[in-house]
Protein backbone atom coordinates (compact mmCIF):
# COMPACT_ATOMS: atom_id res chain seq x y z
CA UNK A 1 0.00 0.00 0.00
CA UNK A 2 2.98 2.24 1.00
CA UNK A 3 4.83 1.55 -2.33
CA UNK A 4 1.52 2.20 -4.28
CA UNK A 5 1.02 5.91 -2.66
CA UNK A 6 5.42 6.35 -3.15
CA UNK A 7 4.57 5.08 -7.01
CA UNK A 8 1.69 7.92 -7.64
CA UNK A 9 3.51 10.49 -6.16
CA UNK A 10 6.46 10.08 -8.27
CA UNK A 11 4.65 9.64 -10.95
CA UNK A 12 2.53 12.94 -10.72
CA UNK A 13 6.41 14.77 -10.21
CA UNK A 14 7.50 13.59 -13.41
CA UNK A 15 4.59 14.75 -15.33
CA UNK A 16 4.49 18.08 -13.73
CA UNK A 17 6.42 20.68 -15.35
CA UNK A 18 9.09 23.02 -14.79
CA UNK A 19 9.37 26.23 -13.41
CA UNK A 20 10.91 28.45 -16.27
CA UNK A 21 13.87 30.75 -15.28
CA UNK A 22 12.99 34.27 -15.08
CA UNK A 23 13.72 36.52 -17.81
CA UNK A 24 17.16 38.23 -18.56
CA UNK A 25 17.17 42.21 -18.56
CA UNK A 26 17.25 43.41 -21.33
CA UNK A 27 20.97 44.87 -22.70
CA UNK A 28 21.84 48.31 -22.15
CA UNK A 29 21.77 50.38 -25.35
CA UNK A 30 25.46 51.02 -26.47
CA UNK A 31 27.03 54.62 -26.92
CA UNK A 32 28.25 55.86 -29.78
CA UNK A 33 32.24 56.02 -29.38
CA UNK A 34 32.95 59.78 -28.68
CA UNK A 35 29.82 60.75 -27.10
CA UNK A 36 28.85 62.25 -23.95
CA UNK A 37 25.42 60.90 -23.66
CA UNK A 38 24.86 57.77 -21.96
CA UNK A 39 21.68 56.13 -22.21
CA UNK A 40 20.28 57.60 -18.97
CA UNK A 41 21.07 61.01 -19.73
CA UNK A 42 19.18 63.84 -21.00
CA UNK A 43 17.91 63.69 -24.45
CA UNK A 44 20.09 65.63 -27.96
CA UNK A 45 19.22 69.00 -28.64
CA UNK A 46 18.90 69.81 -32.41
CA UNK A 47 21.21 72.89 -33.68
CA UNK A 48 19.22 75.64 -34.87
CA UNK A 49 19.42 76.71 -38.29
CA UNK A 50 20.80 80.27 -39.22
CA UNK A 51 17.61 82.23 -39.78
CA UNK A 52 19.03 83.45 -43.36
CA UNK A 53 19.34 80.00 -44.76
CA UNK A 54 15.72 79.12 -43.43
CA UNK A 55 14.09 82.11 -45.85
CA UNK A 56 16.15 81.21 -48.69
CA UNK A 57 14.77 77.90 -48.55
CA UNK A 58 11.45 78.87 -47.83
CA UNK A 59 11.21 81.49 -50.51
CA UNK A 60 12.67 78.73 -53.07
CA UNK A 61 9.26 77.15 -55.48
CA UNK A 62 11.33 73.90 -55.22
CA UNK A 63 10.77 73.32 -51.74
CA UNK A 64 7.61 74.27 -51.39
CA UNK A 65 5.67 71.14 -51.33
CA UNK A 66 2.74 72.12 -49.31
CA UNK A 67 1.62 74.06 -52.16
CA UNK A 68 1.50 71.37 -55.19
CA UNK A 69 0.70 73.25 -58.23
CA UNK A 70 -0.45 70.81 -61.04
CA UNK A 71 1.13 71.95 -64.65
CA UNK A 72 -0.82 72.94 -66.79
CA UNK A 73 -0.68 71.72 -70.97
CA UNK A 74 0.65 73.78 -73.45
CA UNK A 75 -1.32 75.56 -76.02
CA UNK A 76 0.18 73.11 -79.01
CA UNK A 77 -0.93 70.31 -76.68
CA UNK A 78 -4.28 71.81 -76.31
CA UNK A 79 -4.50 72.30 -80.11
CA UNK A 80 -3.29 68.83 -80.96
CA UNK A 81 -6.04 67.12 -78.25
CA UNK A 82 -8.76 69.24 -80.11
CA UNK A 83 -7.85 67.79 -83.31
CA UNK A 84 -7.37 64.18 -82.03
CA UNK A 85 -10.69 64.58 -80.32
CA UNK A 86 -13.25 66.32 -83.33
CA UNK A 87 -10.97 65.63 -86.41
CA UNK A 88 -8.77 62.57 -85.94
CA UNK A 89 -10.98 60.06 -84.10
CA UNK A 90 -14.07 60.52 -85.79
CA UNK A 91 -12.85 60.04 -89.54
CA UNK A 92 -11.34 56.90 -88.27
CA UNK A 93 -14.61 55.43 -86.36
CA UNK A 94 -16.24 56.69 -90.44
CA UNK A 95 -13.71 55.33 -92.36
CA UNK A 96 -13.37 51.93 -90.25
CA UNK A 97 -10.52 49.36 -90.65
CA UNK A 98 -10.84 49.20 -94.45
CA UNK A 99 -10.63 53.12 -94.50
CA UNK A 100 -8.02 53.66 -92.74
CA UNK A 101 -5.87 51.52 -94.57
CA UNK A 102 -6.96 52.44 -98.24
CA UNK A 103 -6.21 56.38 -96.15
CA UNK A 104 -2.40 54.46 -95.68
CA UNK A 105 -2.07 53.89 -98.91
CA UNK A 106 -3.25 57.29 -100.51
CA UNK A 107 -0.97 59.28 -98.29
CA UNK A 108 2.18 56.63 -99.54
CA UNK A 109 1.26 57.28 -102.92
CA UNK A 110 0.88 60.85 -102.52
CA UNK A 111 4.38 60.77 -101.16
CA UNK A 112 5.94 59.10 -103.81
CA UNK A 113 4.54 61.23 -106.21
CA UNK A 114 6.01 64.34 -104.27
CA UNK A 115 9.44 62.71 -104.10
CA UNK A 116 9.43 61.68 -107.63
CA UNK A 117 8.68 65.36 -108.68
CA UNK A 118 11.48 66.89 -106.63
CA UNK A 119 14.07 64.34 -108.25
CA UNK A 120 12.51 65.87 -111.71
CA UNK A 121 12.91 69.05 -111.10
CA UNK A 122 16.76 68.72 -109.61
CA UNK A 123 17.39 67.18 -112.52
CA UNK A 124 16.18 70.27 -114.46
CA UNK A 125 12.75 69.78 -115.28
CA UNK A 126 10.56 72.09 -114.15
CA UNK A 127 8.59 69.40 -111.87
CA UNK A 128 5.19 69.66 -110.28
CA UNK A 129 6.41 72.00 -107.60
CA UNK A 130 8.53 74.58 -110.04
CA UNK A 131 8.66 78.13 -109.06
CA UNK A 132 6.09 80.05 -111.14
CA UNK A 133 6.08 83.73 -112.09
CA UNK A 134 3.61 85.34 -109.71
CA UNK A 135 4.41 89.25 -110.88
CA UNK A 136 3.31 88.09 -114.50
CA UNK A 137 -0.13 86.32 -113.23
CA UNK A 138 1.09 83.62 -115.18
CA UNK A 139 1.80 79.82 -114.65
CA UNK A 140 4.72 80.33 -117.50
CA UNK A 141 8.37 80.17 -117.55
CA UNK A 142 10.67 83.39 -117.01
CA UNK A 143 10.82 84.20 -120.71
CA UNK A 144 8.63 81.27 -122.92
CA UNK A 145 10.69 80.30 -125.02
CA UNK A 146 12.66 77.65 -126.70
CA UNK A 147 16.34 79.30 -128.16
CA UNK A 148 16.48 82.28 -125.79
CA UNK A 149 19.06 83.59 -128.84
CA UNK A 150 16.36 84.45 -131.02
CA UNK A 151 14.66 87.20 -128.96
CA UNK A 152 16.33 90.88 -128.86
CA UNK A 153 16.45 90.98 -124.90
CA UNK A 154 18.57 94.06 -125.16
CA UNK A 155 15.84 96.29 -126.62
CA UNK A 156 13.07 94.45 -124.64
CA UNK A 157 15.49 95.69 -121.53
CA UNK A 158 16.35 99.38 -123.13
CA UNK A 159 12.58 100.08 -123.73
CA UNK A 160 11.69 99.18 -120.05
CA UNK A 161 14.09 101.22 -118.67
CA UNK A 162 12.78 104.21 -121.70
CA UNK A 163 9.45 103.69 -120.09
CA UNK A 164 10.50 103.23 -115.90
CA UNK A 165 9.46 99.81 -115.86
CA UNK A 166 12.27 99.05 -113.54
CA UNK A 167 11.44 95.75 -111.71
CA UNK A 168 10.47 94.78 -115.52
CA UNK A 169 13.90 96.33 -116.52
CA UNK A 170 15.79 93.60 -113.39
CA UNK A 171 14.00 90.64 -115.00
CA UNK A 172 15.23 91.77 -118.63
CA UNK A 173 18.75 92.40 -117.08
CA UNK A 174 18.88 89.30 -115.85
CA UNK A 175 17.72 87.85 -118.64
CA UNK A 176 20.33 89.81 -121.20
CA UNK A 177 23.07 87.85 -118.68
CA UNK A 178 21.14 84.64 -118.87
CA UNK A 179 21.59 84.79 -122.67
CA UNK A 180 25.03 86.07 -122.54
CA UNK A 181 26.01 82.69 -120.67
CA UNK A 182 24.27 80.32 -122.81
CA UNK A 183 26.28 82.40 -125.76
CA UNK A 184 29.59 81.42 -123.76
CA UNK A 185 28.18 78.02 -123.22
CA UNK A 186 28.42 78.75 -119.65
CA UNK A 187 24.58 77.61 -118.97
CA UNK A 188 22.53 75.75 -121.58
CA UNK A 189 19.20 77.54 -121.45
CA UNK A 190 15.66 76.02 -120.92
CA UNK A 191 12.69 77.93 -120.60
CA UNK A 192 11.85 75.41 -117.53
CA UNK A 193 14.92 75.77 -115.55
CA UNK A 194 15.22 77.39 -112.38
CA UNK A 195 18.15 79.95 -111.26
CA UNK A 196 19.66 76.81 -109.05
CA UNK A 197 20.10 75.14 -111.97
CA UNK A 198 21.86 77.45 -113.62
CA UNK A 199 24.06 77.91 -110.32
CA UNK A 200 24.65 74.45 -110.63
CA UNK A 201 26.31 75.03 -114.62
CA UNK A 202 27.85 78.27 -114.03
CA UNK A 203 29.63 76.67 -110.67
CA UNK A 204 31.77 74.12 -112.93
CA UNK A 205 33.21 77.41 -114.47
CA UNK A 206 35.31 78.78 -112.11
CA UNK A 207 34.68 82.44 -110.57
CA UNK A 208 31.86 82.87 -112.96
CA UNK A 209 29.70 80.46 -110.71
CA UNK A 210 30.10 83.12 -107.83
CA UNK A 211 29.30 86.29 -109.28
CA UNK A 212 26.41 84.26 -111.27
CA UNK A 213 25.11 83.14 -108.00
CA UNK A 214 25.26 86.74 -106.13
CA UNK A 215 23.67 88.08 -109.03
CA UNK A 216 20.67 85.05 -109.10
CA UNK A 217 20.19 86.26 -105.56
CA UNK A 218 19.54 89.97 -106.08
CA UNK A 219 16.99 89.05 -108.78
CA UNK A 220 15.45 86.40 -106.70
CA UNK A 221 14.95 88.99 -104.30
CA UNK A 222 13.61 91.81 -106.53
CA UNK A 223 11.52 89.50 -108.75
CA UNK A 224 10.19 86.66 -106.87
CA UNK A 225 9.90 88.55 -103.83
CA UNK A 226 8.21 91.36 -105.44
CA UNK A 227 9.78 94.10 -104.67
CA UNK A 228 9.92 97.55 -105.65
CA UNK A 229 12.78 98.81 -107.80
CA UNK A 230 13.22 102.65 -108.27
CA UNK A 231 16.36 104.19 -109.81
CA UNK A 232 18.72 104.03 -106.84
CA UNK A 233 18.08 99.75 -106.30
CA UNK A 234 18.89 99.50 -110.25
CA UNK A 235 22.01 101.35 -110.20
CA UNK A 236 23.29 99.19 -107.59
CA UNK A 237 21.79 95.89 -109.12
CA UNK A 238 23.00 96.72 -112.53
CA UNK A 239 27.08 96.20 -111.50
CA UNK A 240 25.87 92.51 -109.86
CA UNK A 241 24.77 91.63 -114.03
CA UNK A 242 27.95 93.61 -115.62
CA UNK A 243 30.20 91.52 -113.12
CA UNK A 244 28.65 88.06 -113.65
CA UNK A 245 28.50 88.45 -117.52
CA UNK A 246 32.08 89.55 -117.81
CA UNK A 247 33.33 86.54 -115.93
CA UNK A 248 31.76 84.18 -118.25
CA UNK A 249 33.58 85.65 -121.04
Amino acid sequence: MRLGLVALLLLGAAQAPLPLPPPAPPPAAATPPGSDVTPSGPAVTPRPAPADMLARYRADERFQYDRPEAERPSLATLLWQWIQRHLIEPAVRGLGERGVVWLLIGLAVGLLGWGVSRLLRAEGGGGLFARRDRALGSAGPLLDVDDLATVDVAALLARALAEGRLREAVRYRFLVLLQALDRAGVVAWRRDKTNRDYATEARRHGDVGTAFAEAARAFDYVWYGERPVDADRYARLDPLFARAERAGR
